[in-house]
């Protein structure tokens, strides 16, 4: 029987990949990128894969496009992308020459599998719960609520539109000699059609609840069904009569709501999935129980609807059964006994997959490193690294912090990043090779958010977390080994920054002080200590000489950062301060409170110059151009500011959709490039939450809509030679962009209208 990619009975539910060394991984960073890009830096969080029925290839479904890889090597064959559309299930023809593929907003795409070129599109705003290839190959059957649609899967041509269900259709199944289609509805039948005339054949009545899972047994003439949760029917085709209720005696209801189910190869066995750790084994002639598997799962009381999956290997002896993010069980059905698998940090999966001949169980665990297993011994065959890193942006943006898990070197050709699971990692935008810092020193911790910061000299590289915890650690980024570990604050880090020369480390805490570090030896040097709330914010000044820190007390501090003294104090703030930035000359200094006001002073004398108001709420980011006579200001009110420092007056405003944020960047000419994205606190559709926009601030004119991610971009940020742009989305991916390249091309389109 052949699989579907909603279904039900025969799946897998496959969400890993197969990811490659190093060494390989570096031409699939240029593969398929969109205009402007210069790199793709990870693949992609997975949604399904497959292997192709000769078992050669392995198809998987990410959120960047298809990728395949040779089955036997794990080379990465090509890459299969269409638009910006994320992939959401794939599945492989009969005979391997076709995949097909849905998309986010419904479309239904047909490949050549040899060309690796898109045959057909097939428009399907509906969002098909349920695709499927008849045995031959010949038929697409795909469902639209309450229609089945029948294709031409050659040419992608519909063939017949199939009406009757008066509720959702949740299930399709072909018959093995594909001349019957059955469909299953929460309308509580079962409905069969002719595949050749599209004509209905006849309507099986007998559940009483919605039907929610078909399947065709081997020799076409049985169907199981599932309704009511608690009811398995098998179906004599021919009669439309039920053969067997194997909910007989309260097997059933005693072991809980049934999921799923699925035939043996041979049609002998049937395999019932129940949610309270219990798998019974039917005899499909009989009915009868042949054997019951208890605590056969993980099972957690407050999630125990999670869907159950269960495969069996073809030899029919060993059974595969997981939910995602719990522990993984292997059953050899004979003799009811728990096989289990030699390593014991086996983790918590979030995907599982068979390959062909059953020898081998690859899984997923959280956060997306791949094991790989062999199925007659249990032992463990190999560990793959994971293809994407998982950046949780989404506490540090609800704080309302101006906050990134990415960090660029001066040049961009150096990129950090910090995912959920406490590791941090290393790109080279050059080579694009990837590399996990060594010591992951978070591992015991769970981690909201790593954020990350370069030292100027770009040999070093500052992470810590957001926002449970207060150590500092130091990596060699030329070896990615960890130097050293920076500990005395009680409370979170709110603000990191190194010295311009980066020999000193400034660490603003909650806990109301500020610490200054050695950032060579390691030595704490000075605390500092006369905050009387928690500290926001810390600058240098440009020759280094001066330390600012502002908090919540509404106050700001100059120090001297050699000797920890301090040297002035500037009031005049209503509410906490959360920005504070020196112009480039060092004479002026800029500070942003959380009632949105920004205030101008000047350092030598501490005398209040300019207020700016305009922002309605807190202050994100400053930053004055190189001639400090413009400031830019970002703000949780989703708006950028220009501002005239010398004037005060403000020159422009851009505003954006509700819960936007923005970066912004200076230019030597005195020009800033503001860019916005959406942050994910309205959760909405639309093609604008995958895109990032540059904007002239100077102007107000949108420069360029730069089109790539196919998931929400949740961070942006700009290397500060201003040549290169980093975006990051929330599946993992970072694309980087080439500004010159995208302002060129700008200018250039600009002049020809």
């Amino acid at each position: 029987m052949k699989s579907t990619l909603s279904s039900i009975f025969l799946t897998l539910l496959i969400v890993s990949t197969l990811y490659l060394p190093i060494s390989s991984a570096q031409d699939y960073t240029q593969w398929g990128l969109p205009e402007g890009a210069k790199a793709r830096l990870g693949k992609g969080s997975i949604n399904d894969m497959q292997y192709s029925p000769d078992g050669t290839i392995l198809a998987v479904a990410s959120s960047v496009g298809i990728w395949l890889y040779d089955a036997e090597t794990y080379q990465d064959l090509a890459l299969l992308t269409r638009d910006t559309e994320e992939v959401g299930n794939i599945l492989f023809s009969p005979d391997g020459a076709i995949l097909v593929s849905t998309e986010t907003f419904g479309s239904i795409v047909l490949w050549d599998v040899a060309t690796r070129k898109v045959k057909k599109v097939i428009t399907d705003s509906s969002r098909s719960s349920a695709v499927l290839f008849s045995p031959d190959g010949k038929i697409l059957g795909t469902t639209d609520f309450r229609t089945v649609h029948l294709w031409d899967a050659r040419t992608g041509e519909p063939k017949h539109t199939l009406t009757g269900h008066t509720l959702r259709i949740s299930s399709l199944s072909f018959s093995p000699d594909g001349r019957t289609l059955a469909s299953g509805s929460d309308d509580t039948t079962i409905r069969l059609w002719d595949v050749t005339t599209g004509a209905h054949k006849k309507t099986l009545m007998g559940h009483t609840k919605s039907v929610s899972n078909i399947a065709f047994g081997p020799d076409g003439g049985t169907l199981m069904s599932v309704g009511g949760a608690r009811t398995v029917h098998l179906w004599d085709i021919t009669t439309g009569e039920i053969k067997k209720v194997l909910a007989d005696g309260g097997m059933i209801r005693r072991g809980g709501t049934v999921q799923r189910g699925l035939f043996s190869a041979d049609g002998g066995t049937f395999v019932t999935v129940s949610h309270n750790q219990t798998i019974y084994l039917w005899d499909t002639a009989t009915g009868s129980l042949k054997r019951t598997l208890r605590n056969a799962f993980e099972m957690n009381e407050q999630v125990d609807k999670k869907v159950v999956n269960v495969s069996l290997s073809s030899d029919e002896k060993t059974l595969v059964i997981w939910r995602r993010g719990e522990l993984i069980r292997l059953w050899n059905a004979d003799t009811g006994k728990y096989k289990s698998l030699t390593k014991k940090d086996v983790g918590y999966v979030t995907s599982v997959a068979l390959n062909p001949d059953g020898s081998t169980l690859a899984t997923e665990d959280w956060p997306g490193y791949l094991r790989f297993w062999d199925i007659s011994t249990g032992e463990h065959k190999k560990t793959a690294a994971n293809q994407y890193f998982p950046i949780n942006h989404h506490y540090a943006i609800e704080a309302g912090q101006d906050t990134t898990g990415i960090a660029l070197s001066h040049k961009g050709d150096k990129l950090a990043a910090g995912a959920e699971d406490g590791t941090t990692y290393l790109w080279d935008a050059i080579s694009r090779q990837q590399q996990p810092l060594i010591e992951n020193v978070y591992e015991s911790e769970y981690v909201w958010f790593i954020k990350v910061l370069f030292s100027p000299d770009e040999q070093t590289l500052a992470s810590w977390s957001f926002p449970r915890y207060s150590a500092m650690h130091l990596w060699d980024v030329a070896t990615g080994m960890h130097k050293r570990t920076f500990t005395g604050h009680t409370s979170t880090l709110t603000s990191v920054l190194f010295s311009p020369d980066g020999g000193t480390l400034a660490t603003g805490s909650l806990d109301k002080t500020v610490r200054l570090w050695d950032v060579a030896t390691g030595i704490h040097k000075e605390t500092l200590k006369t905050h009387t709330a928690e500290v926001r914010a810390v600058s240098f000044s440009p020759d280094g000489k001066t330390l600012v820190s502002g908090g919540m007390d509404k106050i700001i501090r100059l120090w001297d950062p050699e000797t920890g003294k301090a040297q002035q104090t500037f009031v005049g703030h209503t509410s906490g301060i959360s920005s504070i930035v020196f112009s480039h000359d060092g004479q002026t200094l800029a500070s942003g409170g959380m009632e949105g006001i920004i205030h101008l002073w000047d350092v030598e004398d501490g005398i209040q110059k300019r207020t700016f108001v305009g922002h309605a709420d807190d202050i994100l980011s400053l930053s004055f151009s190189a001639d400090g006579l413009n400031l830019a200001s970002t703000s949780t009110d989703s708006t950028v500011r220009l501002w005239d420092t010398s004037t005060g007056e403000q020159k422009k405003t851009l505003a954006a959709y509700k819960d936007t944020n923005w970066r912004t960047s200076f230019y030597t000419d005195g020009w800033a490039l503001a860019s916005r994205f959406q942050d994910g606190r309205v959760h909405t559709y639309g093609p604008f939450r995958k895109n990032v926009e540059l904007w002239d601030l100077v102007t107000g004119q949108r420069l360029k809509i730069l089109k790539g991610h196919t998931r929400r971009v949740v961070s942006v940020l700009f290397s500060t030679d201003g040549q290169t742009l980093a975006s990051a989305d929330d599946s993992g991916i970072v694309l980087l962009w080439d500004l010159t390249a995208i302002l060129n091309m700008a200018s250039e389109a600009q002049q020809c209208q």
